[in-house]
């Protein structure tokens, strides 16, 4: 219950604000143009709040809160009634302003969320960023990993030529290159011999329930993890059984385990009712049987093996990279970061277009809901860059050229500009219906997903 209402907090404080932003950059636009606004509305559907502004204009919070609208005089009948003189809707109405006035209060919108995905990756740089260089810790048997020649401990410094400075910066480069990879490595975390790694993406499929490192067949090295148990839980079956914080376990039923790894790959496996636990403790060696607890695993789908222990994950000095810049700096790399985030954007539509990534990818609201929390956990930085790239996401959606969309929108000033002449009013409404229920159709698919993998 608390992260259902967590996750919904955040969800409101995110969207509401880029919704609200969005929708400031179509009025504020207006206004400049001297077009009338008749409604400000945050959320679709009944009003929840409502309020007649100086100017005329309503402003209004309605109940659905999933995008919002600014209606401007001379979108609607309005330029049919009498209750404004022709002179006026000369001067005030959207239906006669110039193209380029049109097309700028359409714009606006989009180019808001853009603006604010700059401002939000320059606070962000400002207060600094901490990241994890990317570095190999394990290699699976016969995965393409291995058939590549990755190793324990290889540090990535290029994908396809292109520089990385940690894990996302990999995960974004992979996921949005063509078929064949090319990595520039250097081994013992960057204190070996440079190589090159070439492997092939075909034939991993990602979604939103499988990790790329899992196709790969690696796991990131983002520590190390202690020899010694950290933590000995007094409810759990390994503290009854005796077991204390430093000691090291080194056997589980006879059989030997090296690492922490080991254990927790033992663990999920095993199905008994007790276990026997060899560790060392003084440099005396110790064995002893226990209860096992079996708890739901929500990544794994089923009852695991619980002892009640754990270990920390200790940083690795010279994986570690935190950079700080100053104002002005802090905002080139936010127009950096911002074009990075719409050309993924961009890269990705196109691969969902071609099939080369799974529609199940698409995320709605709840998925959304979900991500906000999450990152709001991580602290304010965190969902700093997330509100970034949902802003960024908001932007370039935007400008997709459906009817119902401010893209398409631009496309009928445009085929107005060329022809002379306005798109017929009855094909304007098949597209803008059409437009309607494509993107109706998303909205279902994507929540659809996101039900899908919460359960």
């Amino acid at each position: 219950m608390f992260d259902f209402l967590w996750n919904t907090f955040f969800f409101i404080v995110a969207l509401g604000s880029l919704v609200t932003i969005h929708e400031a950059g179509h009025f504020f636009a207006a206004k400049l143009c001297k077009v009338k606004v008749l409604v400000f509305s945050i959320g679709f559907g009944y009003p929840l709040y409502k309020r007649l502004n100086k100017d005329g204009s309503y402003f209004q919070i309605a109940a659905i809160p999933l995008g919002g609208y600014v209606q401007m005089l001379g979108e609607g009948k309005e330029d049919n009634s009498k209750e404004y003189s022709t002179e006026y809707l000369e001067k005030r109405s959207f239906k006669y302003k110039t193209k380029k006035q049109k097309a700028f209060i359409i714009a606006a919108g989009p180019l808001a969320n853009i603006i604010l995905a700059v401002f939000l990756y320059t606070i962000v740089n400002m207060l600094g960023i901490n990241s994890i260089k990317p570095a190999i810790d394990t290699v699976e048997p016969y995965s393409i990993s291995e058939h590549a020649n990755i190793k324990h401990k290889d540090l990535i410094l290029e994908v396809n030529k292109s520089s990385v400075n940690d894990w996302g910066d990999v995960l974004t480069k992979i996921l949005t290159s063509d078929d064949k990879i090319h990595l520039l490595v250097k081994e013992n975390l960057g204190d070996g011999s440079l190589k090159n790694v070439f492997f092939s993406k075909e034939g991993i499929d990602i979604k939103p329930n499988t990790s790329l490192f899992k196709e790969l067949g690696i796991t990131p090295l983002y520590g190390k993890v202690s020899d010694t148990l950290d933590v000995v839980s007094k409810d759990g079956s390994a503290y009854k059984a005796g077991l204390k914080v430093g000691d090291k376990i080194i056997a589980l039923n006879k059989e030997a385990v090296d690492s922490w790894s080991d254990i927790t790959t033992y663990l999920s496996k095993y199905k008994e009712k007790t276990i026997t636990i060899t560790y060392v403790r003084d440099n005396k060696e110790y064995e002893v049987n226990a209860n096992v607890d079996y708890v739901f695993d929500s990544k794994l789908q089923k009852e695991v093996a619980k002892l009640g222990i754990g270990v920390y994950l200790k940083p690795i000095e010279k994986l570690q990279n935190f950079v700080q810049y100053n104002p002005f700096d802090a905002f080139i790399k936010g127009i950096e970061d911002t074009y990075k985030i719409s050309t993924l954007v961009i890269k990705s539509l196109k691969m969902l277009i071609i099939g080369s990534i799974s529609p199940e990818n698409i995320s709605g609201p709840i998925g959304i809901a979900k991500g906000a929390g999450d990152s709001a956990s991580y602290g304010l930085s965190v969902f700093l860059v997330f509100m970034a790239m949902i802003s960024v996401n908001l932007g370039v959606f935007n400008l997709l050229p459906l009817p119902i969309l401010d893209g398409g929108q631009l496309i009928y000033i445009a085929y107005e500009a060329i022809t002379g002449k306005e798109p017929n009013a009855r094909v304007q409404f098949v597209l803008t219906a059409l437009g309607l229920c494509l993107l109706f159709s998303l909205t279902i698919f994507a929540i659809f997903n996101d039900l899908r993998y919460l359960v």
